[in-house]
């Protein structure tokens, strides 16, 4: 995916796990993901993507959080864009 906003759904969604991974680190290299309010709540606040790894960076939520409107990826950045696996587990 290039930079921009991918949204996954539009409804509302509550999500219990995120799961990522970097595999191409780029530096200056950002990824986010947020619901669709006018003053997004933010579950992943402009990670930094510059370290390539091998283990997955695993958050779970004791409860799974509300996503009201839905679900925004965003990535942005520098020059280059990295390579990301990113897993999500929730429920409408």
């Amino acid at each position: 995916m290039a930079f921009g906003t991918l949204t996954p759904t539009s409804r509302n969604v509550r999500i219990s796990t995120i799961s990522y991974v970097v595999t191409v680190g780029v530096a200056a290299t950002t990824l986010s993901i947020q619901d669709k309010q006018v003053s997004p709540m933010k579950l992943l606040n402009a990670v930094s993507t510059a370290a390539a790894g091998t283990s997955p960076t695993v958050i779970n939520f004791d409860k799974p959080v509300l996503l009201t409107g839905g679900m925004d990826i965003v990535t942005a950045g520098g020059a280059g864009a990295a390579t990301i696996h990113l897993w999500i587990n929730g429920y409408y």
